[in-house]
């Protein structure tokens, strides 16, 4: 009976984390329904970014559970662009793939916060913002040779291709370049938003 009412009020508290675990999951079978080139090493690479994610926000208690659902939300905008999002534009300016950028280095920004034990703000904040970019290139290098030496074109963390490349314009003859400028962007906008809290909770609270 007492595990029954731990479980219940375990699942009142965390609603919304175990909603977007779900979806998720729903997510990760839909992928393997509908086999893609990339779509193993997208799962695999996702499934192990949700796990130390996971390990971080439930075990070591060292993300909030916002921190935890923008994380979940980065891994799912991304699989949904390797399933064909990538081919189109968000908001009707800019490739799905920018918008990947933008989200995944702000939640992976936001999260490294909350991890961070540095106590000197301006070296923590920059620190944080290097190190997000510094991700972002891996996956740059990931891009480039998943395209140039295995063939992979059709969306995901293993490919530059897109499905835009015939649009010419600076953001898709530059893919690289501005995938990396949203990247500080996110990142940036994860310092502010930590700093606009604390600003905030100072203030009003």
């Amino acid at each position: 009976m007492i595990l029954t009412h731990k479980i219940r009020d375990d699942y009142k508290n965390n609603k919304y984390v175990y909603l977007g675990i779900f979806l998720s999951a729903l997510l990760f079978f839909f992928y393997f329904l509908f086999f893609k080139q990339s779509a193993i090493a997208d799962f695999l690479l996702s499934s192990i970014f949700f796990v130390i994610s996971y390990y971080y926000y439930k075990i070591k208690h060292n993300i909030s559970t916002v921190a935890f659902l923008f994380l979940l939300i980065a891994i799912i905008v991304n699989l949904l662009g390797a399933t064909g999002l990538y081919a189109y534009f968000a908001v009707g300016i800019i490739g799905y793939d920018k918008l990947v950028h933008l989200i995944s280095s702000f939640a992976v920004g936001y999260a490294l916060l909350q991890i961070s034990t540095e106590k000197k703000m301006f070296i923590r904040y920059s620190f944080i913002i290097l190190v997000v970019i510094g991700l972002g290139a891996l996956v740059e290098i990931n891009e480039f040779i998943g395209t140039a030496y295995f063939g992979i074109n059709n969306g995901g963390i293993f490919t530059i291709g897109d499905g835009l490349s015939l649009i010419r314009s600076d953001l898709q003859k530059y893919d690289t370049y501005y995938d990396m400028i949203t990247n500080l962007l996110g990142a940036s906008l994860a310092v502010f938003f930590v700093i606009l809290r604390k600003w905030f909770k100072k203030k009003y609270i």
